[in-house]
């Protein structure tokens, strides 16, 4: 059986990694209090501390607590616990939808509101010429796409969000990502509406269109990025449409 997986600076800083939610939940605990400027004290399966305080005045008290969570335990943690949730790169607005949906279950369950802060990321081409824009971002889907799925790194959790909620079947995903590790060109491999499904692309005014799906799956703040040799073209285009908009 394959160990399980998980996230990559876990395991790049030393820290335990065999009860991943385990150690959220004491690392939350711990952090809620000090960063109120209180003392913690708590005793946990991972972490614990013992009433420690931190020695220097805080610039801003109650900071909030963020949680990036793609897998259900993780979802309910967030919604139990944290103030917000990031959303990942490549996960579709339909899995941004069942994701919030299990957060809010969980802060139901727990006697409080959904998190505050729902914080996703999205890659973005924005141009004068929808198609060249559309073209670059299949080029930066597919390059994503083949970085999160390569040698089977990525969780089951990651998988799904990135497989299952692309309006794809399945086993044409399969294929579409084996034509991709293959070398066959995005352009050639990805259509306009897969594409559509992980990036902002198109015209000022369609990329703005285009940011109401994540609206409307609950995205409080929406963090475009954009390909590098573009990327300070692409955020005047689109600051302008903003301003008008």
């Amino acid at each position: 059986m394959r160990p399980p997986r998980f996230g990559i600076k876990v395991a790049q800083m030393g820290l335990p990694a065999h009860r991943p939610i385990a150690a959220v939940r004491d690392a939350i605990h711990i952090l809620r209090p000090l960063l109120s400027g209180e003392e913690a004290d708590h005793a946990g399966a991972v972490f614990s501390a013992d009433k420690v305080r931190l020695e220097f005045p805080l610039c801003r008290p109650g900071l909030p607590i963020l949680m990036a969570a793609v897998g259900d335990q993780a979802l309910r943690l967030c919604g139990e616990l944290a103030d917000g949730l990031m959303i990942s790169n490549m996960c579709p607005p339909a899995y941004t939808r069942r994701a919030l949906a299990i957060v809010d279950r969980a802060a139901a369950h727990a006697g409080r509101s959904r998190p505050a802060e729902v914080v996703q990321y999205a890659p973005c081409a924005v141009g004068d010429d929808g198609g060249d824009a559309r073209r670059l971002a299949k080029r930066l889907v597919g390059a994503m796409l083949s970085a999160f799925w390569r040698d089977g790194k990525a969780s089951p959790a990651t998988q799904s969000a990135l497989r299952d909620y692309s309006g794809v079947d399945p086993e044409e995903f399969g294929r579409i990502m084996r034509r991709l590790a293959g070398g066959e060109a995005p352009e050639a491999v990805l259509g306009d509406a897969f594409a559509a499904r992980y990036a902002i692309a198109g015209t000022p005014g369609e990329c703005l269109a285009q940011l109401e799906a994540y609206r409307a799956a609950g995205v409080t703040e929406l963090g475009v990025w954009f390909a590098p040799d573009r990327a300070i073209e692409s955020i005047g285009r689109l600051g302008r449409a903003l301003s008008r908009a």
